[in-house]
């Protein structure tokens, strides 16, 4: 098996490792893992998904899946996100990211999500539900009237 145990960090090494295995991935599945941050994922430039629910991931950085110019959908559901942070100057969107889960985590206000409007070109779906901001009076029109470019909000 490539990890026995659960996977602690997205290190240099363990990317490397995953691309010369699976040098045509398409998906890469690392749920239920203790993974705190999301890096080192450039060197995957083929994913079109990703799937790190369920992880011990407090920030999501739009940097750091900003070198994956094929990723289609992202699923960060089950961690302990706050807050998207946004790209740093210069840095591009991944181009056709139409998909992206942040259930189950712990954003709290439109202000922890400012930085999705970075993926406006492309999101179409996003997933909030189980949040605390999902708990606010209009939560669904809040979020819509915030990225009125979604087509479909927690699967609606």
């Amino acid at each position: 098996a490539l990890m026995a145990a659960p996977v602690a960090a997205l290190t240099p090494a363990l990317v490397r490792r995953i691309r010369e295995r699976y040098p045509g991935l398409a998906w890469l599945d690392l749920s239920r893992n203790a993974i705190r941050r999301v890096e080192h994922l450039d060197a995957l430039a083929g994913l079109v998904g990703i799937d790190l629910s369920h992880n011990l991931l407090d920030l999501l950085e739009l940097d750091s899946v900003a070198g994956l110019r094929g990723l289609e959908k992202a699923v960060f559901a089950g961690n302990r996100i706050r807050r998207v942070a946004g790209l740093s100057a210069g840095a591009a969107p991944p181009p056709l990211l139409e998909s992206l889960d942040l259930s189950d985590n712990a954003i709290a206000t439109l202000d922890d999500l400012a930085s999705v409007h970075a993926l406006s070109a492309s999101l179409r779906t996003l997933f909030l539900r189980g949040n605390p901001i999902a708990n606010v009076p209009g939560y669904r029109e809040l979020v819509r009237r915030q990225f009125p470019w979604l087509a479909v909000l927690d699967g609606v």
